[in-house]
């Protein structure tokens, strides 16, 4: 699988429309994306994880607690229309039976009259292709399962944490479990108790179902908030080293010209 190139339309920090090519020139094996704190690098490897595993995805911006739907609506951008939604789009090639196919991935989403409405769009050699749209889900993760996704989807940030010993050793188990099923049980379980929680929220009297379900609403609105303040956080940090960094320049200028 060749990454060929990613487009972004009004996804988090992106306003408008943005691409960037992620093919390799001649002589030039390596694409580098540089930036300040809160200038996007994140947000570009999390819109590739998100085009890719939608609500499987393990993007840095989500709380455990967020649901997809209210994660989604946070990723559209603050100036763009909730109407119109936001959109990622990734083109790539896969070797499949000896001979390249060029694929294009669409992922978009936008508030409709009844919440968030995601759609997935997957063409195959320039041609819309319904069972890969249909199935995708179990397409990506037959070849490249989202357990062992960090290990080829990380950014500068990541690196230390997978070079560690005690980190890299339960990164490389978790996959190795994956890659040979033995994670199914883990899995099942997870369902099970999800399913139970589903089964006792049906069983509860109207009205308390309906304060469960604003209690949760409420705390996904404070999870977004948070995650809201620790970006500004980020930037105001980076923009106070920045500040201090100036005025030590400007303090050793003065005090060599005599001051």
């Amino acid at each position: 699988m060749i990454l060929d190139s990613i487009r972004l339309e009004n996804f988090g920090a992106y306003g408008g429309l943005n691409e960037a090519e992620l093919t390799p020139a001649d002589r030039q094996p390596v694409v580098l994306f540089g930036g300040m704190n809160g200038g996007g690098k994140t947000t570009l490897l999390d819109a590739l994880l998100l085009v890719l595993y939608g609500p499987k995805a393990k993007v840095s911006n989500r709380s455990g607690r967020m649901a997809y739907d209210s994660y989604l609506r946070e990723c559209i951008h603050r100036g763009g229309d909730p109407g119109e939604g936001a959109s990622i789009t990734l083109r790539f090639r896969r070797m499949m039976e000896g001979q390249t196919h060029y694929f294009e991935l669409q992922r978009s989403w936008r508030e409709g009259l009844k919440g968030i409405e995601e759609t997935v769009h997957v063409s195959r050699d320039g041609e819309p292709d319904p069972i890969l749209t249909e199935h995708w889900d179990e397409v990506v993760e037959a070849y490249l399962p989202v357990s062992i996704s960090n290990l080829f989807f990380f950014d500068g940030e990541q690196i230390k944490e997978l070079a560690e010993g005690s980190n890299a050793a339960h990164i490389l188990g978790t996959a190795i479990r994956s890659l040979l099923g033995l994670d199914l049980v883990d899995r099942l379980e997870g369902d099970l108790k999800t399913f139970e929680r589903r089964k006792k929220a049906d069983a509860l009297h109207p009205e308390a179902a309906k304060k469960l379900k604003q209690a949760e609403h409420e705390l996904q609105e404070f999870d977004g908030q948070l995650e809201k303040v620790a970006l500004e956080r980020g930037r105001l940090t980076n923009e106070a080293g920045r500040l201090a960094r100036d005025a030590k320049i400007k303090e050793d200028r003065f005090k060599a010209e005599g001051g």
